[in-house]
């Protein structure tokens, strides 16, 4: 769990008092306010049920549709996935995979154009002075991944062309990843985002730091 989100009092209580208060108000506070009274007054019985059943099932796509449906840009360690139309669905959530790449981040869609309502009001809310210390990956650290995926999956249409082709194809991948991972600055105490040490291993390489070891 979050340190800052355990030490607050009023997440506690509503933690250990989830279940009585959902009873309390779920079920009754809309059945209540739902009852129509006059023609036009109030919503029917139906499309209060309908309300309910398609907020919740947005809401659960975040752990369902959204490990399904959609681009592994950022990683492909985890099951989520990107995507425009879940982003719509999910009230935002549909860009999970960095959402899961980069949980730090208070930002699911990175763009200013992806749908995010939450990006939209945190950062609003830090204008107004209401947010404040808002965490974003580093730009350097974003292409780091993303082109770590691109690799992995260069790699793998290598190994599909066939072992003829397969050791040059290796060779010249770990050449092109190693120049491109040496072109990229290190930005200074980047440790929050994710920035891997000299020691890092390729996949398929035996290294010692940063050079290949001697056979």
């Amino acid at each position: 769990m979050v340190r800052d989100l355990s030490e607050d009092p009023l997440v506690r209580w509503q933690d250990r008092w989830y279940v009585p208060v959902g009873l309390a108000r779920g079920p009754r506070h809309p059945a209540r306010r739902g009852a129509p009274d006059r023609p036009g007054g109030r919503l029917p019985a139906d499309r209060r049920v309908l309300r309910i059943v398609v907020s919740h099932h947005a809401t659960f796509f975040i752990n369902s549709l959204c490990h399904m449906i959609g681009r592994q840009p950022y990683s492909r360690e985890h099951s989520a996935r990107d995507s425009p139309i879940m982003a719509v669905l999910a009230f935002g959530e549909g860009y999970h995979n960095y959402h899961h790449s980069f949980p730090f981040d208070y930002r699911n869609g990175i763009r200013s154009w992806h749908f995010d309502p939450a990006k939209w009001l945190i950062w609003a809310m830090a204008r107004l002075g209401l947010a404040r210390d808002l965490r974003r990956a580093s730009d350097v650290a974003i292409l780091k991944a993303k082109v770590r995926v691109q690799y992995d999956r260069a790699k793998e249409r290598v190994e599909r062309a066939g072992e003829g082709f397969m050791e040059q194809g290796h060779r010249r991948l770990h050449e092109a990843y190693e120049a491109l991972e040496k072109s990229i600055p290190r930005p200074a105490g980047d440790r929050a985002a994710g920035w891997p040490g000299a020691e890092r291993r390729l996949p398929g390489r035996r290294t010692c730091r940063s050079k290949p070891c001697a056979a």
